[in-house]
Formats: structure tokens, C-alpha cells, sequence
């Protein structure tokens, strides 16, 4: 199910928070587990517009590994202990590091398939 119901001034990382807290936690490891494959088959294999699906494997992996961790972080069940509640945090910030830098690499990416290398002439 879709949330439809975001604010109209609502950023990306609203929406996407929203998004990671309300899918399953099946959704949340398919995505890290195959997010986590398709980069490391990318990054070693090399196929034909293998940086496509490295940034766009990336954004997921990232989207589930921050998922996972503040679902953790946000468990009111579970007591965490400082060293665990600060690698989750840890886990989090850097999940959305990589994915903000993945997105802007997948934009990239798009944008240069039709360009080519005729803007270089």
C-alpha cells in the first residue's frame, strides 16, 4: 500500500523515511540482500552499463539497510546497548550517505546515455 497522504511540502528524505518505515520487514531485507548481490556482481563482472546498476543496486541496498537499522534503533521492545544503538545509528547515516551519493551518480548516469560523448566535440 502506498501513503498517499504526504504533506505537499514533504523532502525526499520525509518520504523516503516514511516509505522505509512503513514496508515489511521481508521488502526491507530483499532489498539490502539483493541490492548488496547485484553491486558486488556489477563491481565484478563489469557488464555493459555496469555503473547504471551499480548506483541503481546501491539506492536500494541503501534504502533497505537504512530501513532495517531504524526499525532496530526504533523497537520500543528491544533494549539496545550503547555500543549496538551507536553502530545502528552509525549504519544509518552511512546508509544514506551512500544512497544520496548513489542517486546522484544513477542521475548522472541517465543523463550521459543520451549525450554520449557528443558533448565532448
Amino acid at each position: 500500500m502506498v501513503n498517499s497522504a504526504f504533506r505537499h511540502d514533504a523532502t525526499l528524505a520525509e518520504v523516503l523515511s516514511s516509505r522505509a518505515r512503513s514496508a515489511s520487514d521481508l521488502r526491507l531485507m530483499l532489498d539490502a540482500i539483493v541490492g548488496v548481490a547485484v553491486v558486488s556482481v556489477a563491481l565484478v563482472l563489469r557488464p555493459y552499463g555496469w555503473f547504471f546498476l551499480f548506483s541503481a543496486a546501491t539506492c536500494f541496498a541503501s534504502f533497505g539497510l537504512w530501513g532495517i537499522a531504524d526499525r532496530e534503533l526504533n523497537d520500543p521492545v528491544r533494549q539496545l546497548t550503547v555500543i549496538v544503538a551507536t553502530l545502528l545509528k552509525a549504519v544509518r547515516v552511512i546508509a544514506a550517505v551512500a544512497g544520496g551519493i548513489a542517486a546522484v551518480a544513477l542521475i548522472c548516469a541517465i543523463v550521459a546515455i543520451p549525450l554520449g560523448t557528443s558533448w565532448m566535440s
